[in-house]
């Protein structure tokens, strides 16, 4: 099979997408004297036909599979980000003539190839012309796989300033009862932040009490007086630190480049502040930020991207033409591959950590005279406690962020390799159960209510966070709702990431 095709109108032609992009170009080519075969659409069944043409989606598209040489493919819809991900699916059922936006083009860096195509669907949907005879490459999966150093942004010598995603940066090694605290769980500073935001306002009094505790530990080891009027001092200092940072987030973000903490990296393949940065971190955190710049060694870098590791990653997912992900990875070389759940970190794993550090920090909590403080000890002695069953399919993402956290975590095995590959990448280790073990955990992480439903346990957990769809939520088998951590739209409906805790129904 040739790897190229030709525009003309001796072929016929699909338009992938029913929306105003699609009906515009399909009235185009029939003006054209294109020959318009019809539509692909997820909606086929309810749609029957458009403009007297017939719809089909992508399983019915097989009954075409024999014409498929003679059928180009144009991709309308409006998230240009998706094409890609189309047109390797289209390919895949036999369909490789397809005109769309490459992701890579997208992105900065491509081939010759890619950029024709590209330039091909600019001229349908912004020129509104049909650019015949031009020569395009037939989608070729491979063209997809770019592994560039998408995290580093400049080296001078032996220093790096980079972006480091948060599920892999924590608070100083060694400090005060906060010390190791992942920053995206840095809960009493992330949620007064947020507050000042206007989110979360019915939590109020809850967040106010956490800055208030955390803030208490500085004046207790200084045996200053906490009273309400230094109270109001805290907060509005804070403030008038948020406000200042929000204005050069607006107008100079390069000041958080200029101003990047150091960073050093230990084990577990973790990063600790060093210095400096714990506001300006958490403000970006709370703000939405997934990266923030960050400096540290060359050193340090180069233990990040692993390469023995890396290389034997990339050799497998070549070998077992693996494009896509399930979640993000926190890795330089690996920012570029697409996920199925892009937004995994910030709606899934951040909420509930920050859930159970929240939880940890309250039970520690004590009054030291007048002071009410968490206790460092007791803070390590409920962490260690926390045992925590994960069973998400997600190449073992979670698990490996909870334990990089200090939670005592087992994973249900899956027999997966990639999630071993992905494990040896990050430097971890996770111990893993079997799907019907009867172990005991304090916290049941799961991402399908079914499977505590037949789950057989000699002591049930103490609390159940399920990830599931809006129509499941409620009471269940022993365990009453107790809130909702976040939501997730998607595009077949609404989930949840649902907290249960054992009770009588």
């Amino acid at each position: 099979m040739e790897d190229n095709f030709v525009l003309d109108k001796e072929k016929e032609y699909l338009i992938y997408g029913v929306g105003g992009n699609g009906l515009l170009i399909s009235q185009m080519l029939e003006e054209l004297g294109y020959q318009l075969k019809g539509f692909i659409d997820k909606r086929a069944y309810s749609l029957g036909t458009v403009r007297k043409k017939p719809v089909w989606n992508l399983d019915t598209l097989k009954d075409l599979k024999a014409e498929a040489d003679r059928i180009i493919i144009i991709i309308s819809i409006k998230n240009v980000f998706g094409h890609s991900d189309i047109a390797d699916e289209l390919a895949r059922r036999g369909f490789r003539q397809c005109i769309y936006k490459p992701l890579s083009v997208l992105k900065g860096y491509s081939d010759e190839k890619l950029e024709e195509i590209s330039k091909a669907h600019d001229e349908l949907f912004i020129e509104r012309k049909v650019p015949e005879q031009t020569t395009l490459s037939r989608v070729c999966q491979s063209d997809r796989i770019y592994y560039r150093d998408r995290l580093l942004i400049e080296q001078d010598g032996t220093e790096v300033l980079a972006w480091m995603p948060l599920e892999l940066l924590f608070n100083y090694k060694e400090s005060d009862a906060y010390e190791q605290l992942n920053m995206s769980a840095f809960f009493p500073l992330g949620n007064l932040y947020r507050l000042f935001s206007g989110a979360a306002m019915e939590k109020a009094d809850g967040f106010l009490n956490d800055f208030f505790c955390y803030a208490s530990e500085w004046a207790w080891q200084r045996q200053i007086v906490v009273t309400e009027e230094l109270k109001k001092s805290w907060v509005e200092s804070r403030m008038a630190a948020f406000l200042q940072m929000q204005e050069i987030s607006d107008f100079d973000f390069a000041f958080f480049h200029r101003s990047a903490p150091w960073v050093q990296m230990h084990d577990l393949g973790k990063f600790y502040l060093t210095c400096s940065g714990r506001n300006r971190v958490v403000f970006l955190a709370a703000r939405g930020y997934c990266h923030v710049p960050v400096r540290l060694t060359l050193e340090d870098y180069e233990k990040w991207l692993h390469r023995d590791a890396f290389g034997k990653l990339r050799q497998y997912m070549q070998e077992q033409h693996i494009r896509k992900f399930s979640v993000p990875v926190p890795h330089p070389y690996l920012k570029d591959i697409p996920t199925e759940e892009a937004q995994y970190y910030q709606l899934v794993c951040f909420p509930i950590v920050t859930y159970l550090f929240r939880l940890i920090y309250l039970k520690a909590r004590k009054i030291e005279r007048e002071y009410i403080i968490s206790d460092k000890d007791e803070v390590r002695l409920v962490k260690n406690s926390c045992s925590i069953i994960c069973d998400m399919t997600d190449h073992g993402a979670f698990s490996r962020f909870l334990d990089r956290c200090g939670l005592p975590v087992r994973r249900v095995m899956r027999q997966d390799v990639l999630t071993k590959m992905l494990d040896e990448l990050f430097y971890q280790y996770i111990e893993e159960t079997q799907p019907q073990t009867e172990e005991y955990c304090k916290v049941f992480i799961i991402d399908n209510r079914k499977r505590i439903i037949t789950r057989k346990t000699k002591k049930r957990a103490e609390r159940i966070i399920c990830v599931e769809s809006e129509t499941d939520t409620g009471n269940f088998d022993g365990y009453l709702f107790e809130e909702t951590l976040s939501n997730i739209l998607e595009m077949d409906g609404m989930k949840k990431v649902n907290v249960y805790k054992i009770g009588i129904v």
